[in-house]
C-alpha cells in the first residue's frame, strides 16, 4: 500500500510542479524538494524525469476515464439519431468540464504534453488509444454532418485547448465559479466551434 501511495505522490507532486514551473524546468531535484521525498527514494520508483512524465499518460486517463466512465457512450456511437447523439456528446463533454475544473492540473499536462520530446512513440499511441471515446463520438458526429468534417486530431486539439483557456484562464487565474449556466455556456462555445452550420 505505502509503495502506490509514494509512486502516486511522486506522479501529483510532478502534475503540480509542471503546473508552477513547466514541463522544462520540471527536475527530480525540484520534485524532491516539493513533496519532500529523497532524490534517491524517487529514483527507486522511476528511473527519471521521463519515466515520471509518460507515466503520467496512464495515471491521467485513468483519472479521467474513472470520472467519464467513456463506456457507458459505446451505445450511442451506432444506431442512434443525431439529435441522441449530440446529447451524450453534450453530456459527456459537461463531464469532462467538470473533471478538468476539479483537476486543472491534468488539463495542463494534457495539453503541453503532446508536443512534447519527453513522451515516446509509444505513449503517444497509447494517448490516441485513450482519446477512442473521443475519435467515435467526432466520427460518427462528422459523419452525420453535424460537425464540420477536418481532421479529427484537429477538432480533439480545439476542443482541450478551448477547456485549458477557459479553466486556467477563468477558473483559476481569476477565481471564476463554473455554475450549470456557465458549463452550458462552455459547449455551446465548443460546440458553435465544431458545428458544420
Amino acid at each position: 500500500m505505502e509503495f502506490l501511495h509514494t509512486k502516486e505522490k511522486i506522479l501529483t507532486g510532478m502534475l503540480k510542479l509542471i503546473w508552477e514551473v513547466g514541463l522544462e524546468r520540471s527536475s527530480i531535484a525540484l520534485l524532491s524538494q516539493k513533496i519532500k521525498i529523497s532524490p534517491g527514494n524517487i529514483y527507486y520508483y522511476y528511473k527519471g524525469k521521463e519515466e515520471i512524465i509518460n507515466s503520467l499518460c496512464f495515471y491521467c486517463f485513468d483519472q479521467l476515464n474513472s470520472t467519464i466512465k467513456p463506456k457507458e457512450y459505446i451505445a450511442f456511437y451506432d444506431n442512434c439519431s443525431v439529435e441522441e447523439l449530440e446529447k451524450e456528446f453534450k453530456s459527456f463533454i459537461t463531464k469532462m468540464i467538470i473533471f478538468y475544473k476539479n483537476n486543472p492540473h491534468i488539463i495542463n499536462y494534457v495539453t503541453i504534453v503532446n508536443g512534447s520530446s519527453y513522451i515516446k512513440k509509444e505513449m503517444k499511441k497509447k494517448i490516441r488509444v485513450e482519446k477512442d471515446v473521443y475519435w467515435k463520438f467526432l466520427e460518427k458526429l462528422k459523419e452525420n454532418k453535424a460537425i464540420k468534417d477536418v481532421s479529427t486530431n484537429i477538432l480533439i486539439s480545439f476542443i482541450t485547448s478551448v477547456l485549458h483557456d477557459v479553466i486556467v484562464q477563468d477558473v483559476i487565474l481569476n477565481n471564476l465559479t463554473l455554475d450549470d449556466k456557465k458549463i452550458d455556456s462552455l459547449f455551446n462555445l465548443i460546440w458553435s466551434g465544431l458545428s458544420s452550420e
